[in-house]
């Protein structure tokens, strides 16, 4: 399968936060084709923070201004969004809070760039603090809801039915992530595009199968290492954390089957000047 017409649009909402973790929204900011933009963007279900780094060049004097943003500063918040594709069609594929955004020029060039270092869910990892006791029976959707109370921009995804109500009074103290990677450590746990999920080894997000095929993308062979698959293929903004995928390669066929997605790196660039690469590699769990 062909794949022609790459695009973005990035919706920037800038505001204020009261307590750090209540956003106050401003102004609501759109970026789109045909300005040029570079991404990396890394998403995974490994308990950690999903991150973008992007450039944006040539943005006017305004917007430039507007999206400053001094990493110390925690008053004020920059959420993205950033939606990219061929043609109209344009998944998601990054949501996060800026950490830092500047722009410059290089000497000797008349382009301005603007830097964006951005991550997904970074108060939660950093500020989220719980002090809390839980009856006996309380279900695990109850549990969590309270705990993320604090953080209202993070929603809730997928949870695993497996995981059982509380046999005994328990109280939680500490970091939010940290206890929940201690109480609920053989599940994955991991902030994806805003949503908190934990699966199961068996769980997948409900999103429709997506084949990974020499047809749809797939660049050179399949590599082995550990107990995961890595691929390459051209974009492909359709993947989501978490998700059934089938392989198919005809040059490497023993490895066929279906896995679940457990990694997604985006890097490359949208361009109508340049004609540089945009790649997806993919991250499958073999269990």
């Amino acid at each position: 399968m062909l794949k022609f017409n790459r695009n973005y649009r990035i919706s920037f909402e800038i505001g204020y936060r009261q307590n750090l973790s209540e956003y106050v929204p401003q102004e609501v900011i759109e970026v789109a084709y045909p300005f040029t933009l570079q991404l990396d963007v890394n998403r995974n279900a490994f308990s950690s923070l999903n991150t973008g780094v992007f450039n944006l060049y040539n943005l006017s004097n305004t917007v430039k201004a507007k999206l400053w943003k001094d990493k110390y500063d925690n008053s004020k918040y920059i959420t993205m969004r950033v939606y990219a594709g061929y043609g109209d069609f344009m998944p998601l594929i990054f949501t996060g809070d800026i950490l830092q955004c500047y722009s410059y020029r290089d000497s000797g060039s008349t382009e301005y760039i603007t830097n964006i270092q951005a991550n997904d869910a970074g108060y939660l990892f950093q500020y989220g603090f719980a002090n809390r006791t839980f009856e006996k029976g309380t279900t695990f959707p109850n549990l969590l809801n309270i705990l993320l109370e604090p953080m209202p921009n993070i929603k809730i995804g997928y949870i695993t039915p497996d995981i059982q109500d509380l046999a005994r009074a328990q109280t939680f103290i500490g970091q939010t992530m940290d206890l929940l990677g201690r109480e609920y450590g053989k599940y994955q746990i991991f902030v994806d595009n805003s949503y908190f999920n934990i699966l199961g080894e068996r769980d997948v997000i409900a999103n429709e199968a997506i084949a990974i095929s020499d047809d749809s993308g797939m660049l050179g062979t399949p590599k082995r290492a550990e107990t995961f698959l890595e691929v390459q293929m051209i974009f492909e903004p359709q993947l989501v954390v978490g998700q059934i995928a089938y392989l198919a390669s005809s040059s490497m066929p023993g490895f066929n089957g279906t896995y679940k997605v457990i990694g997604i790196k985006h890097n490359g660039i949208i361009s109508p000047t340049e004609s540089g690469n945009l790649y997806t590699s993919v991250t499958l769990s073999l269990g």
